[in-house]
């Protein structure tokens, strides 16, 4: 699941790029040294909502490029993965 992806790239402090393709939905999100930067999907959403999104697929082809120069440096995303993992949850739980 996306979830594992995630929480291995914030622990393992990883920098490049998450692409994700299923056949709901179709989406990226970057990453510099374990904290995401910016995310979107073929939807529409972009930041964290992208990352919500993602975070709902349990099947799909997942690459990761750990080339730094894929990565960029905008940043739509002020959270941690371990903070939108959490929003997630709560969503789910309210």
């Amino acid at each position: 699941p996306v979830v594992d992806l995630l929480q291995e790239i914030e622990t393992e402090e990883k920098t490049g790029v998450l692409k994700i393709v299923s056949s709901q939905l179709e989406g990226e999100v970057a990453f510099r040294q374990g904290e995401p930067l910016r995310a979107r999907t073929n939807h529409g959403a972009v930041g964290a909502e992208a990352v919500q999104q993602l975070l709902q697929l349990n099947h799909g082809d997942f690459l990761l490029d750990l080339d730094e120069a894929e990565v960029g440096d905008s940043r739509d995303i002020q959270l941690t993965f371990g903070e939108i993992l959490l929003d997630d949850f709560l969503l789910k739980e309210g």
